[in-house]
């Protein structure tokens, strides 16, 4: 009945080539056949599988190449004719953008797996949404057992010295809260098994395009190796000291 020049530009057909013929001369099977299935299905019993609906589909050009498009089909009455309206659209560089992104994604997976230090994601509710490996090793869970699970009951409930850490001072939170980002050096994390260790964190606001706050990345690694080493470090200092003292006396008493 009709075939605009937008559609001609598409398929590379005139109007008149069109016209008139079944329309799934537009698509290559097995899209050809479902197309007809479909519509028949539809004018016999009335079940609408995919009138009224976009689907996704390979469309034809008259030299046989074919494209991603999006297509739907809609029904419309005009006086007493039964027409179908469909309306194609190339979506080429949208699943060539959706293929570039999924490939970046994969790369990114791969960075924060490979990552030494543990990332953990947590949603605006304070769950957590995504965990590393390095993660998941430092506080002795599976990845299983922290997706979905509240962060600050699981890891940050008691501090250092045994009290409770309240949820609402915690930066983590405060972090979720406001948009804040914050860098700790004096706090511990919990383990699974009920042991704590030091830890170094940073933790960054993830902003929605609305402006909204929609959670927050937490970056943390374990310091205990390096509260050591300034330990030892103090404690020498101090022996240096201290014998400097006493040779500079003994020194002094001998002349």
């Amino acid at each position: 009945e009709s075939f605009n020049p937008a559609a001609e530009r598409l398929f590379q057909y005139s109007a008149e080539e069109v016209i008139g013929k079944n329309v799934n001369m537009l698509m290559p099977e097995p899209y050809q056949s479902q197309h007809d299935s479909y519509l028949e299905k539809y004018l016999c019993t009335g079940v609408a599988a995919v009138i009224g609906a976009e689907r996704e589909v390979l469309g034809r050009r008259k030299d046989g190449t074919t494209f991603p498009m999006e297509l739907s089909v809609n029904e419309m009455n005009l006086e007493e004719r039964r027409l179908f309206v469909g309306i194609a659209r190339d979506i080429t560089e949208r699943k060539r953008a959706e293929k570039e992104l999924k490939h970046l994604h994969k790369q990114n997976q791969l960075i924060l797996n490979s990552a030494a230090e543990g990332i953990l994601g947590f949603n605006e509710k304070g769950k957590i949404v995504f965990i590393n490996p390095a993660a998941s090793k430092l506080l002795g869970y599976s990845v299983t057992e922290l997706i979905g699970q509240p962060m600050h009951d699981l890891i940050q409930h008691t501090r250092a010295n045994g009290s409770l850490y309240p949820r609402e001072k915690s930066p983590i939170y405060k972090s979720l809260k406001m948009g804040i980002a914050y860098h700790m050096e004096d706090e511990v994390f919990w383990r699974k098994d009920g042991t704590r260790f030091p830890v170094e964190y940073f933790c960054n606001p993830i902003t929605a395009e609305n402006g909204r706050i929609a959670g927050t990345v937490v970056t943390f690694m374990d310091i205990t190796e390096r509260q050591r080493a300034e330990e030892l470090m103090t404690r020498f200092g101090r022996i240096l000291d201290d014998s400097f003292n006493e040779i500079y006396i003994f020194d002094a008493e001998s002349l």
